[in-house]
């Protein structure tokens, strides 16, 4: 019966941290723009800082239907050739920087940000206000897209002091990008990939901050946004030992 009530309370642990850092986040999905993977609208748009050099950051938003915490986030990106062109193909990432099987987590800038009640010209909405916070993600491959570039999946826990409340009805807007500054990346190659839309406003660009000077993007961005597992769920689970307790003693 100890190793009963041991193995719920190390579940409803598991369940409750996300098995952080773990190769996929096995967290509930409030939202998700999977990757287009069979189309020929499955591109990378780059998503690098530091700015110079052609570094940029991407926003796209998402609509809240339920008032909580993002505690997590996945999404998918590519080395494409088309984002640079000094690559001899469309194969692994440069080596040092990381490799398909996930050993080496990457950092990534990452913020969040509501809906401006102005948008900027270009598109009907863009990000406004928001902080940007430092975000370690492990990359697995997943595979090749309709037009030959070799896909990767990324997830990461938002480190606590970072994780965004939202409210019901409201717009919100993430923004990614790979630090390729902190890597030592000699090259900017990294691009988010694009989801098959539409959701909502497309996504928009800025090679200047994270907070102003966007610019529409033709292209809404692929990611998932995940929130921590009901109470109700860990209460059952809880109830389960409970239970288990009961019927050990009693039979």
């Amino acid at each position: 019966m100890k190793r009963f009530i041991l193995g719920s309370l190390v579940l409803v642990i598991a369940l409750g941290a996300g098995i952080a850092q773990a190769d996929f986040i096995d967290l509930p999905v409030k939202w998700s723009q999977p990757p287009d993977m069979t189309t020929s609208g499955g591109i990378d748009i780059r998503a690098e800082h530091p700015w110079p050099g052609g570094g940029s950051v991407i926003a796209d938003d998402w609509v809240c239907d339920s008032t909580g915490d993002i505690v997590a986030v996945r999404w998918w990106g590519s080395y494409g050739i088309d984002l640079d062109p000094q690559l001899p193909n469309k194969s692994l990432p440069y080596p040092g920087l990381t490799d398909p099987t996930g050993t080496n987590p990457l950092l990534f800038e990452m913020s969040f940000h509501s809906d401006a009640t102005v948008p900027e010209a270009g598109n009907t909405g863009n990000p406004d206000g928001g902080y940007t916070f430092p975000v370690w993600a492990q990359e697995h491959f997943i595979g090749t897209d309709f037009n030959g570039e070799k896909v990767y999946r990324y997830d990461a826990v938002i480190p606590l002091a970072y994780r965004f409340h939202q409210e019901a009805g409201n717009t919100y807007w993430i923004d990614i990008q790979l630090d390729v500054g902190y890597h030592g990346y000699p090259y900017n190659s990294w691009g988010w990939h694009s989801s098959i839309g539409p959701y909502g406003n497309k996504a928009v660009q800025s090679t200047t901050s994270h907070y102003t000077g966007w610019s529409a993007v033709c292209h809404d961005m692929a990611f998932e946004l995940m929130v921590p597992v009901p109470a109700a769920v860990i209460l059952g689970i809880l109830g389960l030992g409970v239970a288990g307790i009961k019927l050990r003693k009693y039979a």
